[in-house]
C-alpha cells in the first residue's frame, strides 16, 4: 500500500514545540481518491482544539472568493438533522449563508465542509469532519451510482439516474436506550465493583464504568444479543465512562455513539457488557436505523414525491419529517403534541412500521363536521 499520511501540526501559538507525532488513530491519509478516504477510522484528521482554521467559500455579500480565520472551538456531536447526532468541528471563524459546501483547511490541509451555523450565536459554525465525510464516500463506492462513472456513463447519465438511496444508506445504530449511571447508588445496585470473569485483566481490576441498556429496540441489531439491564463498559476496546462518553485523544472526549455511526455497515462491533456481574463480550452488526417518522436525508424518500391517498375528502399521507417541517423552523414548538412526541419517542416494530395522518380537510359539504381532523393521527379505521 503506498498510501502517504500527512501529520496535522500543533497550533504554535498554543504550543512552541515541533510538529505533533500523529499516533496511528490520528494520521490522515493524503487526498489521493474515493477509494483512499473510505478507509479513514473514526477519529483520523480530526484537528487539535485551538488550531487555526481558513474557511473558504462564496458566502453572501459579494462575488469574488472569500476566506475567513479562526481556530477549532469544540470537537463534539450535534443535530445533522432529524432525528441525527452525529460528530462535527466547532470554530469561530465565520461561516454565513452561501458557505455550505466550502473546505476548511489548517495549514493548507482539509480537514472538513463547512456546513451550518447556531441560530441566536456568535461566531459559531460548524464543519463535517474527515470521519463523517468518509461514511458517505464509503456508500457511495459500494452504491450502484458508482458504476455508472466506472462503466464511463457520461455525466448527464450519471445525475439524471442519481437518488439519495444509490448513494448514501445512511448510519448505522445498534438499536437499545440507555441511563448514565453517574449515580453511586445505582452502579452499586448493578455490582459494577464485583465484575468476576475468569480472564480476568489489570484492564478489568481498575474502576468499572459505563451505561444501563432500559430497553432494547424491537426490529434492532442489538434484539437477541443484549439484554436490558445489561451494562455496557466498552466498545471496539474504548472504555465508556458514566455519563456515555469515551475519552479519544488525552483528556477529549466524546458520545460512544460516534465510533457505531461511523462503522461501516455489515462490520462487528465488540462491546464488553457487565450481566448479571459478570463481564462479557458480545459482538453486534449495526445496521442503519430505520425510523418510525421517517425524514427525508437519510433515507430513500429523498426526492421522491410524498404519497397521500384521498378518500371521502380526506387527504392522508404517511408522517414524516418533511411534513413536521410543514410547520416552520420550529415546528417541535407549533406542531401538534402527537405528531411531535412520535417523531421523538416512537418506534418501528412488526405489527408498527409507518404513520399515518389526516394532512388535510378538502373543502366540501361531505367533509362538514370533520374540519377538527386536521393533522389528527390515524391509528384504526375506526379513529377518524
Amino acid at each position: 500500500d503506498t498510501t502517504k499520511f500527512i501529520p496535522l501540526k500543533k497550533n504554535q501559538r498554543q504550543n512552541s514545540g515541533d510538529t505533533l507525532q500523529p499516533s496511528e488513530k490520528n494520521k490522515i491519509p493524503a487526498a489521493s481518491g474515493l477509494e483512499r478516504l473510505s478507509h479513514i477510522g473514526p477519529f483520523d484528521g480530526i484537528p487539535d482544539l485551538q488550531q487555526d482554521v481558513k474557511v473558504v467559500g462564496y458566502p453572501m455579500g459579494g462575488d469574488q472568493i472569500s476566506i475567513t480565520s479562526g481556530v477549532v472551538s469544540r470537537i463534539d456531536t450535534t443535530n445533522y438533522g432529524g432525528r441525527d447526532e452525529l460528530l462535527a468541528i466547532q470554530l469561530d471563524a465565520a461561516i454565513n449563508r452561501g458557505n455550505s459546501g466550502g473546505p476548511a483547511l489548517c495549514e493548507g490541509i482539509v480537514i472538513g465542509i463547512a456546513f451550518q451555523t447556531l441560530r441566536n450565536a456568535d461566531n459559531i459554525g460548524y464543519i463535517v469532519p474527515i470521519p463523517v465525510a468518509a461514511h458517505f464516500f464509503r456508500c457511495f463506492l459500494q452504491s450502484e451510482s458508482c458504476k455508472y462513472l466506472e462503466s464511463g456513463e457520461t455525466v448527464e447519465r450519471f445525475r439524471s439516474g442519481l437518488k439519495c438511496r444509490d448513494y448514501h444508506t445512511g448510519f448505522c445504530t445498534i438499536g437499545f436506550i440507555y441511563n448514565e449511571m453517574q449515580n453511586e447508588t445505582l452502579r452499586k445496585c448493578f455490582m459494577m465493583n464485583a465484575a468476576v470473569n475468569t480472564t480476568t485483566t489489570e484492564s478489568q481490576n481498575a474502576v468499572q464504568t459505563g451505561i444501563l441498556i432500559t430497553a432494547v429496540l424491537p426490529m434492532s441489531a442489538a434484539q437477541g444479543i443484549l439484554e436490558r439491564r445489561d451494562v455496557v463498559m466498552a466498545v471496539n476496546g474504548y472504555k465508556v465512562a458514566n455519563d456515555g462518553t469515551i475519552e479519544f485523544r488525552t483528556r477529549e472526549r466524546l458520545t460512544f455513539s460516534h465510533l457505531v455511526k461511523a462503522t461501516p455497515a455489515g462490520v462487528p462491533v465488540e462491546l464488553t457488557i457487565l450481566r448479571n456481574g459478570e463481564v462479557k463480550t458480545v459482538s453486534v452488526v449495526p445496521v442503519v436505523d430505520q425510523p418510525l417518522v421517517s425524514h427525508h436525508t437519510f433515507n430513500t424518500l429523498y426526492q421522491e414525491k410524498p404519497k397521500y391517498f384521498i378518500f371521502g375528502g380526506l387527504v392522508f399521507t404517511p408522517l414524516t419529517l418533511g411534513l413536521l417541517n410543514e410547520w416552520g423552523p420550529e415546528w417541535y414548538s407549533l406542531a401538534p403534541r402527537p405528531l411531535t412526541q412520535a417523531h421523538l419517542d416512537e418506534f418501528p416494530s412488526p405489527d408498527k412500521q409507518q404513520l399515518v395522518v389526516v394532512a388535510q380537510v378538502l373543502a366540501h359539504g361531505i367533509n362538514r363536521g370533520y374540519e377538527h381532523c386536521y393533522a389528527r393521527r390515524v391509528t384504526d379505521r375506526k379513529s377518524v
